[in-house]
């Protein structure tokens, strides 16, 4: 049998006091969201601490850790809650008390603390009234008593929990399991526990003594007006009689949650109605019952999978790489020495067609990236995209998305001499597909589009996100266009691009000059030293004294920490008839390289290379003087364990010649 997997959902509203005089405007905002209810019950305070069988509760109280976590900003973007924690302890048969703590990324953890008491079949958070809130009285002369505040929803289930807790401009919802207690808290949210920790017991403290007031002092009387109590305070001091209204706002937020509420419930319903967690886990279940039980992430959605989201072991999640059929997507995933592991997944919805699943994906240590994979609806593959990834042997790559319900828009940050990015967008078809919505992130996407028609390719064929164009600072009605075309079979990390070079007239957006060069002899190949960044290079590079050449410069890296090594290379072409010639092919202008124990010692030889164009001419072009600087770094571990560095710097001159059809080295 199946196992029921129920949500907890809490509504922990922020409290709004209100004196009586705004009692009317607080009833005609909760008028408008929600339906009154006739004949509300009035609760006096002596009621509150009676036991009945209908506000008896189950004991949930424990200590839990996160599954997953959202919050949703009215107006504004949404956060991933990726860690927290609560602590829940019974009280009375109705009242329980609680701390907590969690985190979003790149904030510091929050914590939270309160009680919460059932009446009349519902859960509410409870405040105290205090001589702050109140003029003309001092902490001798006044009697402090409890109100409700804010509506609490539970429905508790074994060691399930979820919770959807209220803000003024906000909601977090939250799915908790119970933690093993001889288990730590996650290291980043212990220090903001045991804070919480503390001010929770001095709330216990004035919630004791506000619990028992003395009745001759303090009269309390709770009611319900449509869905939302208030509790007036009737003081009775030695020196003034007053009265005092507690409300709480609207719960409902003016309708601004309601979809995320609704996603929230099906999710909930979902799981009730389907496989739980540990079936999953069982690897037993079948295609559609794992999907059932991944967790559900509402759209829009920006997806910045990094490596600070998986700090201890209790980020990393169980995640079904068989039934995922990983292998298809990652050939090497099971081979050994790649060690790739799957720690995260949810699931998105696009269409009733197929689903939709993200999964992250470890590559070693040093790699992980999110991929959104498309099933159709008997588990197969349809499509996929990459659309995040992180790396921490050079940190300075990253991809990041937005992912909304009509468009996917991928975000590629090179982070090298010139922080640089690169923006595609994809739109995902009802059959499934990913198709290219061809822009490079300039403002040359609909000539682009017109190039990409001319050379009669497959936009299907294309590697967008390395797309690049650039208008000639020496003629604004032409730009150059470089479209890399992926030949044979596509990798995210391993691929082979053909190259088309254009020139373009900008106002009849015909091609005027073309290049091709098939990935066989242009050096555009990523392997284990990864293709990166295609740029194009306009700088002034005056062949002859009419023939003004343009670069084409790659960039290329590897993950290895103990061996790192980058490069960086530039072709020269120029125009000849009605085509490009490439004149200087593939020439280093930047190389890193070094071995090392990822600690302190080891070696590194940096060098970088200047092209200055020279007065001499070879064959009727100009020679080329290349100025190159080296730097050796040598470092070692003194006695006391200090890591020293020893530079040493070189200069070298070299001179590149014409030799009819290309320019070629020769020393000075």
């Amino acid at each position: 049998m199946k196992k029921l997997y129920i949500l907890l959902i809490v509504a922990l509203l922020s409290c709004a006091e209100n004196n009586k005089e705004k009692k009317g405007a607080v009833e005609d905002n909760a008028t408008d969201a929600i339906k009154q209810v006739e004949g509300s019950p009035t609760i006096k305070a002596e009621d509150l601490s009676s036991t009945t069988d209908e506000n008896t509760v189950v004991d949930f109280s424990g200590v839990y850790e996160l599954i997953d976590g959202t919050t949703y900003m009215i107006d504004s973007e949404n956060f991933e809650i990726y860690k927290a924690a609560i602590v829940i302890e019974r009280l009375s048969e109705t009242d329980f008390g609680f701390y907590s703590a969690y985190k979003r990324k790149d904030i510091s953890p929050i914590g939270d603390f309160g009680i919460i008491r059932k009446i009349e079949n519902n859960f509410h958070k409870l405040a105290i009234c205090d001589v702050e809130d109140v003029k003309g009285y001092t902490k001798d002369d006044f009697t402090k008593g409890l109100y409700l505040c804010n509506k609490v929803f539970i429905y508790q289930k074994g060691d399930s929990l979820g919770i959807v807790q209220y803000g003024g401009n906000f909601r977090n919802y939250m799915l908790y399991r119970k933690k093993d207690v001889d288990k730590d808290f996650q290291t980043s949210l212990v220090k903001t526990m045991k804070n919480t920790k503390l001010e929770y017991q001095q709330f216990l403290t004035d919630y004791k003594k506000a619990k028992n007031y003395d009745t001759s002092k303090l009269e309390i009387e709770d009611y319900f007006t449509g869905e939302i109590w208030k509790t007036t305070h009737r003081h009775k001091e030695p020196d003034a009689h007053f009265e005092k209204t507690h409300h709480y706002q609207n719960p409902h937020q003016d309708g601004k949650f309601i979809e995320y509420d609704k996603d929230f419930e099906y999710q909930f319903k979902v799981l009730v109605e389907n496989a739980t967690l540990e079936e999953a886990d069982s690897g037993n279940s079948s295609f559609e019952e794992l999907r059932s039980s991944i967790l559900f992430r509402t759209l829009p959605f920006v997806e910045n999978t990094n490596f600070d989201n998986f700090i201890e072991e209790e980020d990393y999640k169980k995640v079904d790489e068989q039934a995922l059929k990983l292998e298809k997507l990652y050939p090497d995933f099971n081979k050994e020495g790649h060690n790739y592991r799957a720690i995260a997944s949810y699931r998105l919805e696009f269409s009733q067609k197929f689903h939709t699943v993200v999964v992250t994906i470890l590559k070693g240590e040093h790699e992980m990236e999110s991929t959104l994979i498309n099933y159709d609806l008997d588990g197969n593959i349809i499509d996929s995209k990459v659309i995040a990834y992180d790396e921490i042997a050079e940190g300075m790559f990253k991809i990041e998305s937005k992912i909304e319900l009509d468009k996917l828009t991928i975000n590629s940050i090179a982070d090298m001499e010139e922080k640089s990015e690169t923006i595609e967008v994809f739109k995902i078809l009802d059959n499934g597909k990913i198709t290219p919505i061809i822009t490079d992130g300039s403002e040359n996407a609909s000539l682009v589009d017109k190039v990409i028609e001319q050379l009669h390719l497959n936009k299907q064929k294309i590697k967008t996100d390395l797309i690049v164009s650039k208008v000639q600072p020496n003629n604004s009605n032409e730009t150059i266009v470089v479209i890399p075309e992926i030949y044979g079979e596509y990798d995210a990390q391993m691929f082979e691009l053909n190259s088309h070079i254009v020139l373009v007239n900008n106002t009849t957006g015909e091609i005027t000059h073309k290049y091709f060069e098939s990935s066989k002899t242009n050096g555009w190949i990523s392997d284990a030293v990864r293709l990166a960044e295609i740029k194009i290079d306009t700088a002034p590079y005056m062949v002859s004294e009419n023939k003004r050449a343009f670069g084409v410069r790659i960039y290329c890296y590897n993950n290895s920490q103990p061996n790192p090594y980058s490069n960086r290379t530039i072709s020269l072409f120029i125009k000849s008839g009605n085509t490009l010639k490439k004149v200087l092919h593939n020439y280093e202008v930047m190389n890193h390289i070094g071995e090392w124990d990822t600690n302190c010692a080891g070696e590194f030889t940096d060098f970088t290379r200047t092209l200055i164009m020279s007065e001499e001419k070879t064959n009727e072009y100009f020679d080329i003087i290349v100025k190159s600087k080296i730097t050796e770094t040598k470092n070692v571990e003194d006695k006391n364990g200090e890591c020293d560095s020893k530079e040493t710097m070189t200069n070298e001159t070299l001179v590149l010649k014409f030799n009819g059809k290309t320019y070629e080295k020769k020393e000075v």
